[in-house]
């Protein structure tokens, strides 16, 4: 824990007390916790499918013929600076997105909700500091992933958007 930062060791210290608290209350506590390293693993193998029904998708709804098809991999600099630049908004955004539903939930609204990144894994999170129903935690969860990955990948579709597309299966 030396090297957690103070924000980091200081929210676990209050998941600690509000977990002693709610025990002593009579609340049961199950722990669901899964590691960063697991989730990224999970995240991988849950989102691939949706990421090529989307891809299929793009290539049917837009009429992309796979035996004509042709891709060029020359990439511009200019592009993949700027993707680059709005893949880290999108993260951002998609915090922001956990946030605004833990924050509707709570009741304290958005004064339990907190932002930070976990400095040994590089990986931003959102914390909220109330418990929340099972469902809405889950609503919460899910929705960075409805909004940012099925939403652009709507629009990538729409728009026939193979860089909508990309950033859209990294959603």
């Amino acid at each position: 824990m030396k090297s957690m930062k103070v924000s980091e060791r200081e929210r676990i210290e209050a998941f600690k007390t509000l977990n002693e608290k709610m025990i002593n209350e009579g609340y049961k506590r199950t722990d669901l916790t899964v590691s960063i390293s697991k989730v990224n693993v999970y995240g991988l193998f849950l989102t691939l499918p949706f990421v090529i029904l989307y891809v299929f998708l793009y290539f049917y709804v837009n009429k992309i013929n796979l035996h004509n098809f042709s891709f060029s991999f020359r990439i511009r600099i200019s592009y993949l600076f700027l993707f680059v630049i709005i893949y880290i908004g999108l993260i951002v955004t998609h915090e922001l997105i956990h946030g605004l539903f833990f924050g509707i939930f709570c009741k304290n609204k958005f004064k339990s909700i907190s932002f930070g990144i976990m400095a040994e894994y590089s990986t931003p999170y959102c914390s909220c500091k109330e418990p929340l129903k099972k469902n809405q935690y889950i609503i919460g969860i899910l929705m960075p992933t409805i909004i940012l990955g099925f939403g652009l990948g709507a629009v990538a579709i729409a728009m026939e958007s193979p860089f909508i597309l990309a950033l859209a299966s990294l959603m």
